[in-house]
């Protein structure tokens, strides 16, 4: 279980942390190859501070965060409803049981996630059914 789960404080620290390591997301998105009308998960997407800079890339496909906790999706859905992101969704769920159907997206990806799940394997088998390309994790 995540430590920050439930905590405001958590979602404003999780900003911080998506603004401060900007170059090297942006490097790891390149990695990504992502184009235009692709549509692709972030699994464990926090505030969706990566899920952003996805949709900026793939507009106008779709990018579509996912995290089991409800403070961050609420805070993810501000903040792209914000910055006037509209090809972009998040949900509440949990990445070790999808509710999309086999290759629902090009690619699934999930950053700094695999370390609070309890089988990274089940979680990563998961990622890989509802993706048509593959699945991106870092670490």
């Amino acid at each position: 279980m995540y430590a920050g789960a439930g905590k405001l404080e958590e979602a404003i620290r999780l900003e911080a942390q998506g603004k401060a390591f900007g170059k090297i997301i942006e490097k790891e998105l390149e990695v990504l190859d992502l184009k235009s009308n692709m549509r692709v998960l972030d699994a464990g997407c926090g505030t969706g501070a990566v899920t952003r800079r996805m949709a900026v890339k793939l507009f106008p496909g779709e990018a579509c965060g996912v995290d089991v906790d409800p403070v961050f999706i609420d805070e993810a859905k501000k903040s792209a409803s914000k910055e006037g992101i509209k090809n972009i969704r998040f949900e509440l769920g949990n990445i070790d049981n999808l509710k999309y159907k086999n290759g629902t997206f090009d690619l699934s990806f999930c950053r700094l996630v695999l370390m609070h799940v309890s089988s990274p394997v089940k979680t990563i088998v998961e990622l890989k059914r509802v993706s048509a390309r593959g699945v991106w994790s870092w670490p």
